[in-house]
């Protein structure tokens, strides 16, 4: 029904991309721009892997920030113990 409306309203609705996901989960955590920067280039890389596009953008946004947030306190760990 919904479909319909926009549809006669001339209304072209898109789904949220995995950049726009990014953007929403580093702005609550607030992370810095290295961080972030780190998290873009991770979600560009999942374009490249064909096995990337089965999951649920969001899914993957998630992915790259833990992944992120993990190599951020490892980096953490070792400029301490250096």
């Amino acid at each position: 029904m919904e479909k319909k409306v926009f549809q006669s309203l001339d209304w072209d609705i898109s789904l949220p991309t995995r950049y726009e996901f990014s953007l929403f989960f580093c702005e609550g955590l607030g992370l810095s721009d290295t961080q972030r920067h780190l998290v873009q280039y991770l979600l560009f890389l999942s374009f490249l892997d064909f096995n990337c596009h089965y999951f649920p953008a969001s899914q993957i946004a998630a992915a790259a920030l833990h992944l992120t947030l993990q190599v951020s306190e490892y980096l953490c760990t070792i400029q301490y113990t250096i």
